[in-house]
């Protein structure tokens, strides 16, 4: 649970810094990832995913950007997920 709690935290932190300092939120959403791989915490890789796709969006890379957000989207259904419509893209 505390280590899912990380996940979380990076995800928000990533969040914070969205528009502020994309590179911090690349570097903590990538962190975020890694940890919840290795947990297997699937709604925080499908989140992080998401959130990956929102900076890749930003940044004008609209390929990798529908790459990780098509992976969280994938991940989000395989496992049933839903997601509050303010977490879309």
């Amino acid at each position: 649970k505390d280590d899912s709690n990380k996940v979380l935290t990076f995800d928000a932190v990533a969040y914070g810094f969205s528009t502020s300092n994309p590179d911090s939120t690349f570097k903590y959403t990538q962190q975020g990832l890694l940890l919840s791989q290795k947990l297997k915490f699937t709604r925080g890789q499908a989140m992080l995913l998401n959130r990956l796709a929102e900076y890749y969006q930003r940044q004008g890379n609209y390929a990798k950007s529908i790459e990780c957000a098509t992976q969280s989207l994938q991940i989000a259904e395989k496992e049933d997920f839903t997601f509050n419509a303010a977490d879309a893209s």
